[in-house]
């Protein structure tokens, strides 16, 4: 009940925000409506591309499709069993997939040899310059936790 009086007194200063606007300038009023513009452009959420590392060890897909919903964009970077030395062609496949589908966010869903998975991380970070969202099993509440990975943040 608490909730539903803040969130009142909150539209009832929204309302009163509205009326003192519409009263100001046009400077203030184009400044008003710039800030708008960032602030819906920012809550837009950025769609999302899911790089499935190592597909065929679990049955990834179904279990993303069921967290995430059965929309998800994703793509396969290695299936089955990879030579450890295949880093030089992951790194390839990677920016092949970044190029086709260009400004999504990404995120890893890491599964098989953990070297494959780091290739794929520092390759999406090379391209893109940002940090991947890496998705971590949590076999004992069976879904997948997102963590980011930025050490700046983390050192902070």
């Amino acid at each position: 009940m608490a909730s539903d009086e803040r969130i009142s007194r909150w539209l009832q200063t929204g309302r009163q925000l509205l009326k003192e606007i519409k009263r100001s300038s046009p400077e203030v009023q184009e400044v008003v409506q710039s800030l708008l513009e960032q602030i819906l452009v920012n809550s837009t959420p950025t769609p999302r591309l899911y790089l499935i590392v190592n597909e065929g060890v679990h049955p990834i897909v179904e279990d993303l499709k069921k967290q995430f919903g059965e929309e998800i964009e994703y793509e396969v970077v290695t299936r089955g069993n990879v030579e450890l030395g295949a880093e030089a062609t992951v790194a390839k496949r990677v920016k092949e997939i970044l190029e086709k589908h260009h400004g999504r966010e990404v995120v890893i869903v890491p599964s098989g040899l953990p070297y494959l998975i780091t290739t794929v991380y520092n390759t999406v970070l090379q391209i893109t310059s940002k940090h991947p969202v890496y998705l971590q099993l949590d076999r004992e509440n069976n879904r997948y936790v997102e963590k980011v990975l930025d050490p700046r943040k983390l050192m902070l």
